[in-house]
């Protein structure tokens, strides 16, 4: 018989800080797939170019999120790792930080891919990790990431409006970068512990 692959689940005890972080990427990445839409007029003024050519700031972003989404769940044994979630979290910062400093299009539009596709991560690997804690811990976990998916998702258009209104679009992408660090170094230290998988 094969052994069985290796995964990893939050520890019963300890799993506060780790639903927290969840929940406060999962209110990023639903933040800056739906914000920038509103901020697309201001992009195209900033970058020199056309409305429909500055849609490809945002068809970027979903193309990676959907691509890596299908992709954790399809390869979820491989994916699902110890640091899998805070390097994607740190991924996710660093691609918000050369958005944020992009000069170009062709470099926004790179930088938001990555950041799609590393937000792809951040959205799925969560339920499927949540799935594995004991009850209570599962429920709250994943009413807490669904719930910050969906105050995210909704208060997108009411935070892309003020930004449009007082400030840089990029400071959308730039706000990301030190929130992303502190949550990737709760998910690197938050308890883990190795199960097997079935």
């Amino acid at each position: 018989m094969k052994p069985a692959a290796a995964t990893v689940m939050v520890s019963g005890g300890a799993t506060a800080p780790w639903i927290a972080a969840c929940a406060l990427g999962a209110f990023m990445v639903a933040v800056d797939l739906v914000a920038p839409h509103i901020l697309l007029p201001q992009i195209a003024n900033y970058l020199t170019v056309s409305m429909d050519t500055a849609r490809w700031v945002s068809a970027a972003y979903l193309a990676g999120l959907v691509g890596l989404l299908f992709s954790v769940v399809i390869a979820r044994r491989v994916l699902v790792r110890r640091w899998s979630l805070p390097l994607a979290m740190l991924a996710f910062g660093l691609c918000s930080l050369l958005a944020g400093r992009a000069q170009e299009l062709s470099l926004l539009v790179m930088a938001r891919l990555l950041q799609g596709a590393a937000a792809g991560v951040l959205v799925a690997l969560p339920p499927i990790l949540a799935a594995r804690l004991p009850s209570p811990g599962r429920s709250v976990a994943l009413a807490a990431w669904a719930m910050a998916l969906f105050t995210g998702l909704v208060s997108a258009p009411f935070l892309g409006g003020w930004i449009s209104d007082n400030v840089s679009h990029r400071w959308l992408f730039l706000a990301n970068v030190p929130l992303a660090l502190l949550l990737a170094a709760i998910l690197a230290i938050a308890p883990l512990r190795p199960t097997n998988a079935r």
